[in-house]
Parts: structure tokens; sequence; C-alpha cells
């Protein structure tokens, strides 16, 4: 969907900065001061989206601030200031940003932006887990032993159960701004699906719908999950499931399995929370998102 939007004459679409979410950063005093803005700069991941290729926003925003500099701004004026660089690196009047676990983190947007307008990409749960269990698959094979170290089914349902929350939560709290798009619904019908963002957002001219794409798995066919991840989903997010209107799978899962799985549990805690403590600017609050996540 980023790289549709991406696509069209008048709209850049980025991400995933984590700007209101992991990576965000409460200002010292009401605003940032100049070496709070450097080092966000510094640190904010992402890319400007397109059909073509990506561009590190990074380097677009280090470019950007010889012209315009900026400092002394709020959470607000320095996003702002992000859309705007990435808008004119493209020559774009609008900009979409991309962080999928921002849902979790919408009454921040709202705080700063009282119209902002949210679509939300649902996902059913079993497809969520593949993608985020072999994640670092592609990756070198120093980043995918990393990534084993950290995925523990317990870990990505406690993931998946914050996330189908939030979405309740925020198409409850926000209707008449935000947009659920299903990822059968793109599957089935992406011009359908891109033309209602579109109309939602205001965008008349339709972007070219790219090819289909999948990138989880390009080009090969997707493994399947074990019965100790299936376990984990339906025992930690299985009324969450059905809330969003996924049906659960079952599990074959044995006692000896179930057992084993537990033992885990403890040193894949130890490893994640101590990299969690080395990326996140709150790591308490993050954790505790996932943990205690809303109703």
């Amino acid at each position: 969907m980023a790289h549709a939007l991406g696509g069209h004459p008048d709209v850049v679409a980025f991400g995933e900065t984590q700007y209101w979410g992991k990576k965000y950063r409460a200002p010292d005093r009401e605003v940032y001061g100049r070496d709070e803005v450097r080092k966000i700069i510094e640190e904010l991941p992402g890319s400007i989206l397109s059909q073509e290729k990506r561009t590190s926003l990074k380097k677009i925003l280090s470019e950007h601030a010889v012209s315009d500099p900026v400092e002394n701004a709020s959470p607000k004026a320095l996003f702002d200031w992000i859309s705007r660089a990435a808008a004119k690196n493209q020559n774009k009047t609008c900009a979409v940003e991309k962080t999928p676990h921002h849902v979790n983190h919408v009454d921040r947007i709202v705080e700063a932006y009282p119209e902002a307008q949210f679509v939300v990409m649902a996902r059913a749960p079993y497809d969520f887990m593949l993608s985020y269990k072999h994640q670092g698959d592609r990756k070198p094979e120093a980043v995918r032993r990393e990534f084993r170290k950290l995925y523990h089914p317990l870990g990505c349902a406690l993931v998946y159960r914050g996330y189908a929350r939030s979405i309740r939560n925020v198409l409850q709290q926000y209707p008449d701004r935000t947009l659920l798009v299903t990822l059968q619904e793109i599957k089935s019908d992406s011009r359908k699906a891109l033309e209602e963002v579109q109309k939602f957002f205001g965008v008349e001219t339709l972007a070219p719908v790219p090819a289909p794409s999948n990138s989880s798995f390009p080009g090969e066919q997707s493994p399947s999950l074990d019965s100790e991840d299936l376990f984990w989903m339906n025992a930690v997010a299985a009324r969450d499931i059905r809330a969003l209107g996924y049906q659960t799978r079952k599990s074959d899962i044995s006692v000896a399995e179930a057992v084993r799985s537990l033992a885990h549990v403890p040193p894949w805690a130890g490893r994640a929370l101590s990299t969690l403590w080395s990326q996140s600017t709150n790591p308490i609050q993050y954790v505790a998102q996932w943990l205690l996540p809303g109703r």
C-alpha cells in the first residue's frame, strides 16, 4: 500500500520512522534543543517508498538541514519538518508515514494532530506470526542468528494481542477518521482497496497499482508454523483473534513440547529485555504496552 501511494504524482510515502512509537523522545522542555534534534535525526530509521526504489530518509534529512535548519522544535514541528523534507525530495505535496506499531500510539498522534486520519492495516494472526518469525531470514547470517535468539512465540503472541486491541481501540475512539483495510481485501481486489484509501485521504488522481509482491517470502514458498507457535498464539490472543473476525487454528502440541517451550521463556525474556533496553528510549513503557494492553 505504501509503495502504491508513493507512486502517486502528489504523494510521498515514507517509513518506518517509529517516530511516535518506539523511537519517541519526549522533549526535555516544551521543545527539542539543538542536540536533541541532531540525535533524533541521526537515529531515525526509515526510507522514502516508491514503486521504483527506496531512498534513505536519514540521508535526505541531513541534506535538507543545510538549506532548512531546524532547532527548538516541538515533536509536531519536527515531524512536520521531516514530512516536508521527504515531500520536497520527491517533488510531492502530500506526505503519508507508514509505521505499523503507530496504531498503539494513536492518542499521542492525535494530541499533535487533532485532525489526523489513519489507515489501519489488519493482518490475520497466523500470517502475522509467520512473517514475524521469519523476518530475518533474508539477512546476513550474523543478523539471522540475532533474530532467532530474540524470537519466542510468546513474544509474538503478545505483540499481536496488543496490535489487535489497538486496532479495536482506534476504531472505537476515532471511527470517523479511521479506515480499516485487511490484507485479504488487498489480495482479492488491489485496485478497489487502493481507491478506497485514496478516497479516504481526499486524493483524486489514482495511483498505479504495483505488481503483487510478497515482502516476507519473495519468490519462494512460505514455511509453516510449528505447533508451539500455534499454541502460544491461541493461549495469549484467542479472544482478540476472534474479536477481529478471524478464526483460531488448532495446535497439536504435546505436553512435553509445551513444558519445553515454557522453560525457554525466562532466557528469551532476558535477551529480549537486554536488547530493548539498548534500543528504546522508554523500555519500561514499551514492555508495559504489550504485557498490559488496553481493553
